[in-house]
């Protein structure tokens, strides 16, 4: 009798441990799933990465833009010029970036607002001197070019020999070959492996015309000799089917065939 109440009391002692282990089991599972971290959108997670920056100054930002946009970031270092401009609005060095940016990635309108605010807060002309010449000729804007670029300008530059060449290619795409073939010669006299001012040089205007017309006169050249080819297969099929036919050879005849032959 006692050692089945002993039994008894073993196996209620068993079942609270079982289901005191079941809870404390059960508990820790639904701790581990709550501690776990949400899964984020790409937006969420952008808002994130914007929260972390902004834990950082102004000129660490642009430090990092800079470093992206000489790494060929360009999307990441115009994001960091503007985070900078919406805290510091006059950053001349933020609104240089953005605009050099924005010209690596193709947005002529935003490059040419930022590198002439750039240069209205203090940048030099001659430090955005390339960047602006590049932007004009992505505009087709030659005359303009020249108008801005001038040579004090090219003088002052921080790539003077760059500034120069862009000038060359401002006189070409006016047509005036002279001054870009003299300026072209100038560029290769500061850099002889330029190999922009070589192609200028080669490919001015008169030469373009020069091999236009040397290719028209090829195609057309070409074009007489299948004619011809093709005259003289169909004389040589004539004759043959002349030869081979009785009748043939008798209008063959009658056409001046004999006597062409006799002759």
């Amino acid at each position: 009798m006692l050692t089945e109440v002993l039994l008894k009391k073993q196996r209620f002692q068993n079942t609270i441990a079982i289901d005191g282990f079941k809870r404390i089991f059960a508990m820790l599972n639904t701790r581990v799933r709550l501690a776990r971290p949400p899964v984020l959108s790409f937006t969420g997670l952008f808002a994130l990465l914007l929260l972390v920056a902004c834990g950082l100054s102004a000129e660490e930002r642009l430090a990092r833009g800079q470093t992206a946009y000489t790494d060929g970031e360009f999307r990441a270092a115009a994001i960091d010029a503007r985070s900078v401009l919406q805290a510091e609005p006059d950053n001349a060095e933020a609104r240089l970036l953005l605009g050099r940016a924005a010209l690596e990635i193709g947005d002529l309108g935003s490059a040419d607002k930022e590198l002439r605010r750039a240069i209205e807060l203090g940048v030099p002309k001659g430090r955005v001197a390339v960047d602006l010449g590049r932007l004009l000729l992505a505009q087709q804007q030659h005359q303009q070019l020249l108008d801005e670029l001038t040579p004090e300008v090219q003088a002052a530059a921080d790539e003077p020999v760059v500034v120069m060449r862009l000038r060359a290619e401002a006189h070409l795409g006016l047509g005036n070959t002279v001054e870009a073939r003299e300026l072209y010669q100038a560029v290769l006299a500061a850099d002889d492996r330029d190999l922009q001012a070589m192609l200028g040089i080669v490919f001015d205007l008169p030469g373009r015309r020069a091999l236009r017309a040397g290719a028209r006169d090829a195609r057309r050249g070409a074009r007489h000799r299948r004619g011809l080819r093709a005259r003289v297969a169909d004389v040589g099929h004539d004759a043959h089917g002349h030869a081979q036919c009785p009748a043939g050879r008798s209008r063959f005849r009658e056409s001046g065939g004999t006597r062409g032959s006799a002759g």
